[in-house]
C-alpha cells in the first residue's frame, strides 16, 4: 500500500522515503505478479486506476500511517527536484503551503524551460498560499512580466515587498521584479527606486547582479552621468562568468547607443558570440544575441542583424518572453528595412501590432508606429504617412523612445520638403532630454521615492 503514494517507485525511493530495508524482494514480488509495470523510461508503475484504489484504501485504513508515507515522498521529491511529484502530491493531501513553497523553488527552472503555464496552474492550485509565500508569489510576479501584465506584476511584487522585513532574503528578489515592471512601464525614476533598494538588499551574488543590471537599464534611460558605474560594479561582480560576460557586452551596447557612438563595442561583442550557447540564462543570451544585432545595424550589417535577431526571436518564443520579444521584432524590421525585404518587414510588423494588443508595455504600440514610419522611409512614401502618426506619444513613455519618434517625423516632413514642420520636430525631439526632471538622490529611500508602490494607473 506504501508503494502506491508515489507515482513511480524504485529501490531507492523504497528505501530512502518509504523505510524499506530490502525493497528489490518486493518490487520483484510486484512486477512479476503484474503489479507494477515497467515504463519505456525504466520506472516502475501501478496501473493509474489500481494505484488510486490502493492510495484511498491506505489513506481510509491506516490515515496516520498515509500521511507519514506521504510526507517522507514529498520530502524526498523536494529534496531531489522532481518537482511534480513533489507539488501534486502535497495539493492532493491539501498541504497547500507546502506546496507553494515547492511551486516556489522549482519556479526558476520551470522558467528557465519556458513552462510557464505549468507554473501557473501549479499556483492557481496553491490558493491564497501562493499570496502568502514569497517564493510564490514572486514567481507569479515574474510570470506576469513575461506574459506583459505590467501593471499586476509591479503592485504583486511591491504587495509581497511590504510584508518582508528588512533583512528578509527574499526582499531584494522583490525589490528586482518590482523595479523591472516599472522600467517597462517606463516609469524610470520608481524602477530605479526599486533596484536600488535591491542592490542594498541582496544577499547572493545573483540577486546583487540582477540588480546592478536593473540600476543600469533605469540609469540609462534617465540619462544620468553614473549610469556607467553600475555596469562597471557589475563587471567586478561578473567577469568571471560567461552569463555575465554576456550581460556586460549587452550593456556596453546599450551604452554606446545611448552615446550616438558604437566604437569599441564591436570586438567584445563579437569575441563573445561563439561564448553564448554556453550560457545558463536563456534571458541572458537572447539579451545578448538581441544587442549584438542592434550593432550589425547600426555598422549597416543587416544581413548578419537579421541572423542575430531570429536566434533572440527563437529564444523569447521557446521561453514565452513576451516582454523581451517586441524589441526584438523591432530590431529585426529595422533590419529587413535595411535589406529591402519590405514584404517581411510587413509580416514582422503585423505580428509586432498583433503582441501590442495582449502587451502593458506602452513602450510595444510605439515600435509599431515608428516602424511604420521607417518602412514608408525605406520604400520612398513619406508623402503616404497617415496624419494620424503625427500625434504626440503618450507622456509617460521612455523619452529615448519618444524621442526617436519626432526625429523619424523630421526626417520624414524633411523628405516631403516640410521643413517647418521637420524643424518643428527636430525642437519635440531634442526636448525629450532628461534634463528638466530632477535624477533620484543615492540617498532617498525606497519610501519617500515610492510613496504608493507602483502608483496610480499602474495597479
Amino acid at each position: 500500500l506504501l508503494s502506491s503514494i508515489p507515482s513511480a517507485i524504485d529501490v531507492r525511493v523504497s528505501r530512502d522515503a518509504l523505510g524499506f530495508s530490502d525493497p528489490r524482494v518486493l518490487l520483484r514480488q510486484l512486477t512479476e505478479q503484474g503489479t507494477l509495470q515497467e515504463t519505456d523510461s525504466g520506472d516502475l508503475r501501478f496501473h493509474p486506476l489500481l494505484r488510486d484504489f490502493l492510495r484511498r484504501k491506505l489513506e481510509m485504513e491506516e490515515p496516520d500511517l498515509f500521511e507519514q508515507g506521504t510526507a517522507r515522498i514529498i520530502e524526498h521529491a523536494r529534496k531531489n527536484q522532481h518537482w511534480s511529484e513533489a507539488v501534486e502530491l502535497a495539493i492532493h493531501t491539501d498541504r497547500l503551503r507546502v506546496a507553494a513553497e515547492i511551486v516556489g523553488e522549482a519556479a526558476p527552472s520551470l522558467l528557465r524551460a519556458g513552462r510557464l503555464e505549468t507554473l501557473d496552474k501549479w499556483l492557481a492550485e496553491c490558493g491564497a498560499e501562493m499570496l502568502e509565500t514569497p517564493a510564490a508569489a514572486l514567481a507569479k510576479s515574474e510570470a506576469l512580466t513575461r506574459q506583459g501584465r505590467l501593471s499586476a506584476a509591479a503592485s504583486l511584487a511591491d504587495g509581497t515587498l511590504r510584508r518582508l522585513s528588512a533583512h528578509d532574503p527574499w526582499r531584494s528578489r522583490a525589490c528586482f521584479l518590482a523595479g523591472q515592471a516599472m522600467h517597462l512601464l517606463s516609469d524610470d525614476q520608481r524602477a530605479l527606486a526599486y533596484h536600488m533598494e535591491a542592490k542594498r538588499s541582496a544577499r547572493t551574488p545573483y540577486d546583487s547582479a540582477s540588480a546592478l543590471w536593473g540600476c543600469f537599464l533605469a540609469a540609462s534611460e534617465l540619462e544620468l552621468d553614473n549610469a556607467g558605474d553600475y555596469l562597471d560594479e557589475l563587471q567586478v561582480l561578473t567577469v568571471d562568468e560567461i552569463d555575465g560576460r554576456l550581460r556586460l557586452a549587452a550593456g556596453r551596447v546599450l551604452s554606446a547607443s545611448r552615446r550616438g557612438s558604437f566604437a569599441g563595442t564591436w570586438d567584445e561583442v563579437m569575441a563573445l558570440v561563439p561564448l553564448a550557447d554556453y550560457a545558463t540564462d536563456p534571458m541572458v543570451k537572447s539579451s545578448f544575441l538581441a544587442r549584438a544585432g542592434e550593432l550589425n545595424i547600426a555598422l549597416a550589417r543587416y544581413g548578419k542583424a537579421e541572423s542575430f535577431l531570429n536566434q533572440a526571436i527563437h529564444i523569447c518564443d521557446e521561453l514565452q518572453l513576451d516582454f523581451a520579444t517586441a524589441l526584438c521584432l523591432e530590431l529585426r524590421a529595422i533590419a529587413e528595412i535595411g535589406l529591402r525585404k519590405f514584404h517581411a518587414v510587413r509580416q514582422t510588423l503585423d505580428r509586432l501590432t498583433h503582441l501590442s494588443r495582449d502587451q502593458e508595455d506602452p513602450y510595444v504600440e510605439l515600435a509599431c508606429q515608428k516602424l511604420v514610419i521607417q518602412l514608408a522611409l525605406g520604400e520612398g512614401a513619406a508623402k503616404g504617412l497617415s496624419a494620424g502618426l503625427q500625434a504626440p506619444p503618450k507622456t509617460e513613455l521612455q523619452r529615448s523612445g519618444t524621442g526617436e519618434y519626432h526625429a523619424l517625423l523630421a526626417i520624414a516632413a524633411a523628405c516631403i520638403g516640410d521643413f517647418e514642420r521637420a524643424e518643428e520636430m527636430y525642437d519635440e525631439a531634442f526636448s525629450c532630454r532628461v534634463e528638466e526632471e530632477p535624477a533620484l538622490e543615492p540617498t532617498e529611500t525606497l519610501s519617500t521615492a515610492i510613496e504608493h508602490g507602483p502608483g496610480p494607473g499602474h495597479c
